[in-house]
């Protein structure tokens, strides 16, 4: 059996190409060009951060060394400028937060201040606190919307605890580094060159630290 004459369908089953529609034929072709040729970018991207990571941390323990100085650890951001400013690259790291079983000894908490607050007084909050915890498709809640709350001004005993305990649960699972680009374009202003060729997105290639 030539492999070439058969598409696999999504039940798994081989389907001679004669009894496939030519539309689905050109379009599974365009597909899976179109991927593998993706895919072969993602490795070069994997490569090339891997490279800009080392080489940026090699040239700062070697500045380091320069003066007699060792450099500890792994936190810290970096930042290289070329001799005459045009280009500058970034290392940026940034913890990777989660949250321990007291982040819903939290919520209950500020459930019942809600109960004790007189109804509809504080409905900016409320939905404010609906949006925190509410979670993704994976079961997990938004780190950044949690941690606003942490920013509001209410003088309340329980809110108090609740705002504690959210402290309390918050657990450094690890941290990531991210290597940005940028150009200057104007005087000691810089503009982030898009590595996937898109300014539309933000651009951030993570290396696990």
């Amino acid at each position: 059996m030539d492999p070439l004459q058969y598409l696999e369908d999504a039940r798994g089953n081989l389907v001679h190409i004669s009894n496939v529609k030519e539309v689905d034929v050109m379009r599974n072709d365009v597909v899976m060009e179109l991927v593998q040729e993706g895919m072969k970018q993602a490795e070069k991207v994997a490569a090339y951060k891997r490279k800009a990571y080392d080489s940026i941390i090699a040239f700062a323990e070697l500045s380091h060394e320069k003066y007699g100085v060792k450099r500890g650890g792994k936190k810290g951001n970096i930042s290289l400028t070329t001799y005459d400013g045009r280009y500058k690259i970034e290392l940026a790291r940034q913890d990777k937060l989660q949250f321990t079983e007291q982040l819903s000894a939290a919520q209950a908490l500020i459930l019942e201040c809600f109960e004790e607050w007189t109804e509809g007084s504080r409905d900016e909050v409320r939905m404010l606190i609906n949006e925190a915890f509410k979670t993704n498709k994976a079961g997990q809640v938004s780190t950044g919307k949690v941690l606003r709350l942490l920013q509001l001004e209410i003088k309340h005993p329980k809110w108090e605890l609740a705002m504690e305990a959210i402290r309390d649960s918050i657990h450094v699972a690890g941290s990531a580094a991210y290597i940005r680009i940028y150009k200057r374009v104007g005087e000691g202003q810089y503009q982030q060159i898009a590595l996937d060729g898109s300014s539309a997105l933000e651009e951030a290639v993570e290396v696990e630290a």
